[in-house]
């Protein structure tokens, strides 16, 4: 299983890299922080569960290629310097992914999104305020064979927010909460 995390606008990916399998934390599982940075933050997101191969998938046959997506919280530890270019070592440590549940979508259709930290809500967006689904799979499908079972992340929240230990996150899908994660 590949994990291609995306960043960028409404027209295209302007980033894009590959992550690990041991990052994922699905529901309910706590994340223990790791001790090596100083404060982490958290950005959501949704993944697009892959469920056909495809190479060069033109953006009106995109919808045949997931049936299923779920929120997802991406973890990113920050060394003390902001400044420093960050790599897998503060992207993709074990944990640093908290994925929902899988929720049967349509992904041609907008879906809302929305993150709650220890019963506050932190934000609500919508997957129209990233790149539409199908012109992500076209510009990643051009680089990338999309195999079953891979997951597309499209980052939504362009803001980050501050976690603790003792968090408790939890976001949802279409109003569905699909992710409750604790943080340790």
């Amino acid at each position: 299983m590949k994990i291609i995390v995306t960043a960028g606008n409404s027209t295209t990916v302007s980033r894009c890299y590959i992550t690990a399998e041991s990052a994922v934390t699905r529901f309910a599982h706590p994340l223990f922080l790791p001790h090596f940075a100083p404060r982490y933050t958290a950005a959501l997101g949704i993944a697009w569960h892959i469920d056909h191969v495809g190479k060069h998938i033109a953006p009106r046959f995109a919808h045949r290629y997931c049936h299923e997506a779920a929120p997802v919280v991406m973890v990113t530890a920050r060394p003390g310097d902001d400044a420093a270019m960050l790599d897998a070592r503060y992207t993709a440590f074990d944990g640093s992914l908290l994925l929902g549940n899988m929720t049967t979508v349509n992904p041609a259709v907008p879906h809302s999104l929305a993150l709650v930290v220890n019963g506050t809500p932190v934000t609500q967006t919508t997957t129209a305020s990233a790149l539409p689904y199908p012109e992500l799979m076209e510009q990643l499908s051009r680089h990338f064979t999309l195999k079953t079972g891979d997951l597309v992340i499209a980052t939504l929240w362009p803001g980050e927010h501050e976690l603790h230990i003792g968090d408790r996150l939890e976001a949802s899908l279409d109003g569905a909460t699909t992710l409750n994660n604790h943080i340790k």
